[in-house]
């Protein structure tokens, strides 16, 4: 069986949130880790194992064939899901290979979040590059993350919270992509709770700020801090159906960041072309060359939006939300990745973990060079490809 150890963390002062860390070791003796944020400690702890539940997960094939793309009933062409531009595929940065209909690759079954026939979708898209062999992982047409996994005890419930992951990466990187920041939101309009927040980290010597994403599929929240001093930029993000609740989480996710580099964690030398992980492009965020960078998307200049016009527009269902994206031509798709050892592995509580995918969203992608500047249609960003998103 499984082994758990739970850490909870409180040595983030002045969050408003408990920390919770999870790390599993697994019979084969792999281990994953997965940290759970919420004011609530049951509901971080079950959070934190989800998450590390859903990175085992990540790291395994699900249910493939191993076929050429023309010998399929029907698949999902991978320029549908990311695009490059020619010279990204030619460079070794990259690490990426061009994908052929006539050679053979691993697929799986993907299935209609709306109902309908299932469709072959390549395993690149839905796991780690950790979960295929070294000569497979050669010829990978991207370098898939866990951005679109989730985790849950009811399947229906990991499939939304997958989609909405999706959703939330595609609104921020429609803003970077065109360098132009969502509607600020009156800070007077906020929630006390949510001033109260900010307000903290302003108390820290942080300008911040929260934004109203408008260029994707569905309203994302976007928090900010940036001190100047300390030379260092962050970021929360999140979205939902309900607005509170997706305010709540982008915030739990700034206050992480920002209140532990406030508090003195010390910064990394990073250049740009040693970033590889989400963690690197938080460091690079957090040096005196680069922490400005994002400031074009951050620093809002139209007239500011109230909190109560932003907050109306989360409100939406899972059918409309999932009929919305297909009629925008996104149609949403899962796959489920749950591994057998984690079914019931902890406290005999079922675990569902999917992998959302949905043809024409921008996908968020981590490392130098392999942002998809094929789907950059406004070319804005000079090519300095790394976002402050971690």
């Amino acid at each position: 069986m499984p082994h758990l150890d739970i850490a909870c963390n409180d040595a983030l002062e002045g969050a408003s949130f408990r920390l919770v860390e999870a790390n599993i070791l697994w019979d084969d003796q792999s281990r994953s880790t997965g940290w759970g944020r919420d004011a609530d400690l049951d509901t971080a702890t079950w959070k934190a194992i989800g998450e590390a539940i859903e990175r085992h997960c990540f790291a395994n094939l699900p249910a493939v064939v191993h076929a050429r793309a023309d010998e399929l009933p029907g698949y999902i062409h991978p320029d549908r899901l990311i695009r490059y531009l020619p010279e990204q595929l030619d460079s070794a940065v990259s690490g990426l290979a061009p994908f052929s209909p006539s050679q053979h690759r691993l697929w799986a079954l993907a299935q209609p979040a709306l109902g309908g026939e299932a469709i072959h979708m390549l395993a690149d898209f839905l796991c780690s590059p950790r979960a295929f062999t070294a000569a497979y992982r050669a010829q990978l047409v991207v370098h898939a993350s866990t951005s679109g996994c989730a985790s849950a005890d009811v399947l229906e419930v990991a499939v939304l919270r997958a989609t909405m992951e999706l959703i939330e990466r595609d609104a921020f990187m429609r803003h970077w992509f065109s360098q132009s920041p969502g509607r600020q939101i009156d800070p007077r309009t906020l929630p006390q709770a949510a001033q109260a927040r900010l307000d903290t980290m302003a108390q820290v010597g942080c300008n911040v700020g929260l934004q109203w994403l408008h260029m994707g599929v569905h309203p994302t929240w976007l928090a900010w801090a940036q001190h100047a001093g300390l030379h260092f930029t962050c970021i929360g993000s999140a979205t939902g159906l309900s607005g509170e609740g997706a305010l709540d989480a982008a915030l739990n996710e700034l206050e992480t960041t920002a209140l532990a580099r406030a508090s003195g964690v010390p910064p990394q030398t990073m250049a740009p072309e040693d970033v590889a992980t989400p963690a690197d492009h938080a460091a690079l965020y957090a040096t005196v060359p680069y922490f400005r960078r994002a400031d074009a998307v951050l620093h809002a200049t139209a007239a500011p939006l109230s909190f109560d016009k932003a907050l109306a527009a989360f409100e939406a269902s899972p059918q409309e939300l999932y009929t919305r994206l297909a009629q925008r031509g996104h149609t949403p798709y899962w796959v489920d990745l749950s591994a057998e050892e984690a079914r019931e592995a902890i406290d005999g509580k079922t675990v569902h973990t999917v992998r959302a995918v949905a043809p024409g969203l921008i996908p968020m992608v981590f490392g130098h060079g392999r942002l998809p500047l094929g789907m950059d249609e406004w070319r804005r960003t000079a090519r300095f490809d790394l976002h402050p998103f971690t």
